[in-house]
């Protein structure tokens, strides 16, 4: 995102709950994931949804989960 700042709030809770998660569409999700690793950052695996898809998710340092996906 560069210099993009997203910020999520999870309210008063100290730990958010697992009923969301931010999904950021990319061009080359082999790419996008070796970046996420490259800066010192955990993400599963690619792999490919019902639907074809291929997704690969993770949690922010805060607890937050988010992927990355792609269209087949």
């Amino acid at each position: 995102m560069g210099d993009t700042i997203l910020a999520l709030h999870g309210g008063a809770g100290a730990q958010p709950d697992d009923m969301h998660e931010v999904v950021f569409w990319v061009k080359d999700i082999v790419q996008a994931r070796e970046v996420i690793l490259g800066a010192g950052y955990a993400i599963g695996e690619v792999r490919t949804l019902e639907d074809g898809a291929l997704i690969a998710e993770g949690l922010d340092p805060d607890g937050h989960r988010y992927a990355i996906r792609i269209e087949k």
